[in-house]
């Protein structure tokens, strides 16, 4: 939850320690993720498997909870008044990265976490005005959004989506056409880009045809990021073609991070990071101890 995070950035960053490196340089841009888990998080951590959110599973009148037992109707309220709130905690969380200089945020309505699961169909299973068709699925993400906009302005507000993904045991059967509508309903908001995870790197669930940029293109007028195992090559031909007009580079970047400086000189790249080294708690090591480029001697 967004509680989470403004206690880690009070706690951990500080006002002072965040703001002067947000601004150090004028020519960049640092956006903050709004990245709401739901229950997904705990069940990383623990390293066991991935169970839905109790908010999302309905089954006829009852709402299902994580230990797979209905609750009692009181409870359901309560969990529905919760997603109501949500909305409303969102917007006055959303302070916090402002006053610590964040340029703009960006909504996190990937890889299985809350929006996601609202999204697809084979998470969302609700009978009520969030769930069953398209426009309901889509319903909490602009709720979302239009919180976050009353804080930020659109030109400094992203949105990530990641239709392909297996992460989190996600993937759904109607994806390539649910995915296209959200392009479409989002694009109403003139944001300053969608965040698409149209890459294969992460997993593919292999459950509806691949969501390409190309796709969604086709549905979004604003810029496009484009994510996940891009080489060099295959950002620039997507750059060139108009498919997407910038691409993200992560785990590669963590290898090498003077990656831009390798792109530009055809220098040898370090193979990307291996999982322990951008997911498991392992420190500096394997995460910011990576050299710098050194020309070989001959």
């Amino acid at each position: 939850m967004l509680q989470g995070f403004t206690l880690k950035l009070k706690r951990t960053l500080g006002k002072r320690l965040l703001k002067p490196f947000i601004r150090k340089e004028d020519s960049f841009s640092f956006n903050c993720g709004i990245w709401v888990v739901s229950y997904t998080l705990v069940s990383i951590l623990k390293q066991k498997t991935l169970f839905r959110l109790q908010l999302l599973q309905l089954r006829g009148k009852q709402i299902i909870s994580k230990e797979r037992k209905c609750l009692t109707r009181s409870q359901e309220h309560s969990l529905l008044n919760k997603l109501r709130l949500q909305c409303k905690i969102t917007k006055r969380q959303l302070n916090v990265p402002k006053k610590a200089g964040f340029d703009g945020v960006e909504i996190h309505s990937a890889n299985g976490y809350l929006i996601d699961q609202f999204l697809q169909s084979s998470t969302n299973v609700r009978t009520d005005k969030y769930g069953g068709s398209m426009e309901n699925r889509v319903r909490f993400l602009t709720e979302v959004t239009e919180a976050v906009l009353k804080v930020f302005p659109a030109s400094r507000v992203g949105f990530r989506l990641s239709p392909n993904g297996a992460f989190g045991d996600m993937g759904s059967a109607d994806n390539d056409k649910m995915f296209p509508f959200i392009a479409k309903t989002m694009d109403k908001y003139k944001l300053a880009y969608m965040h698409l995870m149209d890459g294969l790197g992460f997993g593919f669930h292999n459950k509806c045809s691949i969501v390409r940029a190309a796709h969604m293109r086709k549905h979004y007028s604003g810029p496009i990021m484009a994510n996940i195992g891009l080489t060099r090559d295959m950002a620039e031909g997507m750059i060139r073609s108009g498919t997407a007009d910038l691409c993200a580079f992560g785990r590669l970047y963590i290898s090498n991070p003077d990656l831009p400086e390798r792109f530009a000189n055809d220098w040898k790249l370090t193979p990307a990071a291996e999982y322990p080294t951008w997911w498991k708690p392992t420190g500096a090591k394997g995460y910011t101890d990576w050299p710098f480029y050194k020309e070989e001697k001959k």
